[in-house]
């Protein structure tokens, strides 16, 4: 069965989006500084990180706000990813807001996870965002392993990433690297 990973990145006080998102800005302002390690300050190191991440990948699962903000209006309405991605939704979005390779599941997280796990054949799911899916992930134990690239930032404000998780989750550290623009950790989820 593969593995699922969550990977995000994450200032230093565990925000994931800054405050005041909105279309043009949908991880807040001075929210694209959590990822400045991919698009803007990326080292050798860096870069292998974001090769690796999407070279394991076979299938990829987002939230709503995810697709929406990030996907559907801030990377031009097309999949980044190269894989089928699905969308975690209360409804199928009208056919103006859908975009091609990208699967809209109504029915919860486990019927996502059933079809990325078919999707993904002997490489990993790798769940993208956002903070109220993976806490869904996290606490109905799904989640194999975190993959945190922690941005040298204190936004002090916004979507913290664990906030609403309401349970304790044991963590075994795997990995560490550090670069300028994030230390990039690994944990596997203890059962």
């Amino acid at each position: 069965m593969p593995e699922v990973f969550l990977s995000m990145s994450m200032s230093l006080d565990g925000f994931i989006a800054a405050e005041n998102r909105s279309p043009e800005h949908p991880l807040g302002e001075n929210g694209m500084r959590l990822h400045n390690w991919l698009f803007h300050e990326q080292t050798q190191v860096d870069g292998e990180v974001a090769r690796q991440l999407f070279s394991e990948t076979g299938a990829v699962i987002v939230g709503w706000r995810t697709y929406i903000d990030a996907i559907h209006d801030g990377w031009g309405s097309k999949n980044p990813y190269g894989v089928p991605v699905f969308v975690v939704c209360r409804r199928t979005p009208s056919e103006r807001d859908q975009i091609g390779g990208f699967n809209f599941v109504t029915s919860g997280i486990a019927d996502a996870l059933a079809l990325a796990r078919t999707s993904a054949g002997d490489k990993k799911i790798w769940l993208q965002g956002g903070a109220n899916v993976a806490q869904q992930f996290l606490r109905d134990g799904l989640l194999d392993e975190l993959h945190i690239h922690l941005a040298p930032i204190l936004l002090g404000k916004g979507l913290r990433l664990f906030d609403q998780l309401g349970k304790t989750v044991e963590l075994e550290a795997i990995d560490a690297l550090r670069t300028p623009g994030a230390t990039h950790l690994k944990f596997r989820v203890r059962r």
